[in-house]
């Protein structure tokens, strides 16, 4: 006698109840409830079994509701992992499974699921959280928001679009510096028009010391990657490399600040990007052109999108690989 088996991932201690649950159908003859355990998780596996020559289609699961899929397997459902970036994120905070249990008005052993078990919260609920932890709800639960509605959200990311960087008012630079109170990245080439502002060191320091955390990634003069952009923008071999040794001459009275990071990287950069706490610019890179004659888009993070998520990880990426100048 051959079975097909459908199963729901839950606690040891829920077993029971689940097999209550199920009690009406270990009458049917068609229908055997089982409870087995699961290897790769600790937990059981609740199990309903219909014999042979039952609609190939139709599946039941654990509380006896029918499913209706031509691809459901005829094994036991994957165990869900642990959600990672939730933990991290909680424990970058100081917060604790509790902590957010009680902020949120919910049972502790519901958000420790949440952590353990993968499971994803109502919409309300990682809104709350990505607030919290300071994180996009696309990063912290990527498979959350159907496509189309990411698609939707992404498109309100976008504040403006400037056709060139030079079009991009002054005041707007100002404005985003001086709002930022968390964080300020930037991923340049050489970014030596920011030199031209006489009171950027001491801004820059300010906000080092009200507690914001700035990180500054240049380019590696000596690398085949910058003197590749300089030939690319058809400025000439060395120029780019020398616009890069100006900027780290510029920013070396920031060299130890507490709060504030300068590195240099040797990677192909397809566009520059200047984030300032949930706002970002992002200038792309036009072969042929130089950055200040290439479209900037401004983007301004919300919680469910994807698009500023994108710039941030390529920053991360970067940053991660990128090593302490040479002054």
């Amino acid at each position: 006698m051959q079975y097909h088996y459908v199963g729901h991932c839950v606690q040891s201690t829920e077993v029971e109840l689940a097999l209550a649950r199920c009690a009406l159908w270990i009458s049917l003859p068609r229908f055997i409830p089982l409870a087995l355990p699961c290897p790769s998780c600790c937990s059981w596996h609740l199990l309903l079994s219909a014999r042979t020559g039952d609609a190939p289609t139709t599946r039941w699961d654990f509380l006896g509701r029918p499913w209706y899929a031509e691809d459901v397997p005829s094994v036991p459902w994957r165990c869900r992992v642990p959600n990672e970036r939730l933990r991290d994120a909680l424990l970058r905070k100081g917060f604790s499974p509790a902590d957010v249990a009680d902020k949120l008005r919910v049972d502790h052993k519901t958000v420790e699921r949440w952590i353990t078990k993968g499971r994803t919260p109502y919409a309300k609920y990682r809104h709350s959280i990505s607030v919290l932890v300071h994180e996009s709800e696309n990063y912290l639960w990527p498979d959350a928001i159907k496509s189309e509605r990411s698609a939707e959200v992404a498109e309100s990311e976008v504040v403006k679009v400037y056709p060139h960087r030079h079009t991009l008012p002054r005041d707007v630079w100002d404005k985003l510096l001086r709002g930022s109170n968390e964080r300020i990245d930037v991923l340049v080439y050489a970014g030596l028009f920011m030199t031209e502002d006489p009171g950027m060191i001491k801004n820059l320091r300010g906000k080092a010391m009200a507690g914001t955390r700035i990180r500054i990634a240049l380019g590696d003069p000596d690398s085949e990657e910058v003197e590749k952009r300089s030939l690319d923008e058809n400025i000439g071999p060395g120029t780019l490399g020398a616009k890069v040794r100006n900027a780290l001459a510029f920013f070396g009275p920031l060299k130890g600040e507490s709060g504030i990071e300068i590195r240099c990287h040797s990677t192909i950069l397809y566009n520059s990007i200047y984030r300032f706490d949930q706002d970002m610019l992002v200038n792309t890179h036009v072969y042929g052109f130089m950055a200040a004659h290439a479209p900037v888009m401004h983007l301004r993070q919300l919680s469910v999108g994807t698009l500023f998520e994108t710039y941030s990880e390529s920053f991360e990426a970067v940053w991660k690989d990128a090593s302490a100048p040479k002054w």
